[in-house]
């Protein structure tokens, strides 16, 4: 994994809660958070990424990295989570931004993926964006 990942899921964070995705309810733990505070819904969910450190264009500092978000809901029906993901694509796709120890980053929403859970009540969307990031 690349040395900058903390500070740009710092960033991606920072982009989310600025955009007012979600009311700014943005967690990677949200069972740990839960402990202390329940998590209200709707909220965003940073979850895995995966990274490659192959050379982009010339440059060997670079890595693409994919970031799995989740957007939860509990709303009957799929209008609020359809209206976050909005929110949350027009915060970040094609969006420059800066990062501690990363010159460059850009982020690009790669798709999305919605779907009601077992339970019945609540609602889900995957989002993959892709971070390229040097540094």
């Amino acid at each position: 994994m690349s040395g900058g990942l903390p500070d740009v899921q710092g960033a991606i964070y920072r982009a989310l809660v600025n955009a007012g995705v979600c009311g700014g309810r943005i967690t990677d733990d949200p069972q740990s958070d839960a402990a202390t505070t329940p998590t209200a819904f709707p909220y965003v969910e940073i979850g895995e990424s995966i990274a490659d450190n192959t050379p982009i264009t010339g440059k060997n500092d670079g890595t693409d990295e994919i970031m799995l978000l989740s957007v939860w809901s509990r709303y009957n029906g799929m209008k609020e989570l359809k209206t976050e993901v909005g929110k949350l694509r027009a915060a970040l796709d094609g969006i420059a931004f800066n990062a501690s120890g990363r010159v460059d980053c850009i982020a690009y929403v790669l798709d999305e993926t919605s779907r009601r859970e077992a339970d019945g009540i609540t609602r889900r969307c995957i989002v993959r964006v892709q971070v390229t990031h040097f540094g």
